[in-house]
């Protein structure tokens, strides 16, 4: 596969070409052989690999119409903006993973970004290590998020899988969702999907309350006004959740079982 640099330097992007000019055409089976294939779905393809002595990831954004695929080769479309998003972000001090390189190809774009340490909420929640202080954990989560809205942006798809731990602080993954926006609407559906996450997870209620209360302070808001903000977007995450996958979980405002 012949690979063409849209955004990037440094040592990763020629050990990616070379790697990707010898490369079968199907992506998952190009990431099997050469490093960890972590994630295949119809709008794209995630695996880690090691470049040029550095451990990254790499997502595939796959072309799934001709008009997409002209806006590849014109060095448009998700992967560049999440590199951009990532870029611009890091240098308002918003830890996010590293991008390092935007690659076209015919089919497909890649994006590459630094791997960071750690495990995503998600993960981290469902494997229940000892000594993990989700007070904390989600107060720092709480300031992330804060941060993030304070300064202009929303992530867009704020789920405990995009949302890294790495023992520290909260490293912000998969940008190519972040936007530019000051809407209210659109910060309080940033909420509703983590709050989506807790519930289904069944997070507990305490630590629930750490979450918002650390959220609105760093907001400057009335804990009450974060609920309400994000309240519409969750009942309508909520019903589509339980629409296609059933009711499970809690409901953490309320703490009625779901």
């Amino acid at each position: 596969m012949s690979a063409g640099v849209v955004r990037g330097q440094g040592a990763v992007i020629p050990a990616l070409q070379e790697a990707l000019a010898s490369a079968a055409p199907a992506p998952a089976q190009w990431l099997e052989a050469r490093g960890q294939l972590l994630k295949s779905e119809d709008l794209g393809i995630v695996g880690l690999v090691d470049l040029a002595g550095e451990s990254c990831y790499i997502k595939f954004f796959l072309a799934r119409s001709a008009v997409q695929r002209i806006g590849f080769a014109l060095g448009l479309g998700r992967a560049p903006r999440a590199f951009d998003a990532g870029r611009e972000l890091a240098a308002r001090g918003i830890p996010v993973a590293e991008p390092m390189a935007c690659l076209r190809l015919p089919q497909a774009m890649v994006l590459v970004t630094k791997a960071v340490p750690g495990a995503d909420l998600k993960t981290l929640w469902l494997t229940a290590q000892q000594g993990q202080d989700w007070s904390h954990i989600m107060s720092r989560t709480a300031v992330a998020l804060a941060r993030l809205h304070a300064a202009g942006f929303v992530h867009g798809d704020c789920k405990w899988g995009n949302l890294l731990w790495d023992g520290e602080g909260l490293v912000l993954v998969d940008l190519d969702s972040v936007r530019h926006s000051a809407s209210p609407q659109r910060r309080g559906r940033d909420l509703a999907r983590f709050v989506l996450n807790a519930e289904e997870l069944a997070l507990d209620a305490e630590i629930f309350e750490t979450f918002v209360s650390v959220y609105a302070e760093n907001s400057d808001s009335e804990k009450a006004a974060v609920l309400e903000l994000l309240a519409p977007s969750l009942a309508q995450l909520r019903q589509r959740h339980a629409d296609k996958y059933g009711r499970r979980g809690v409901r953490l405002l309320g703490n009625e079982e779901l």
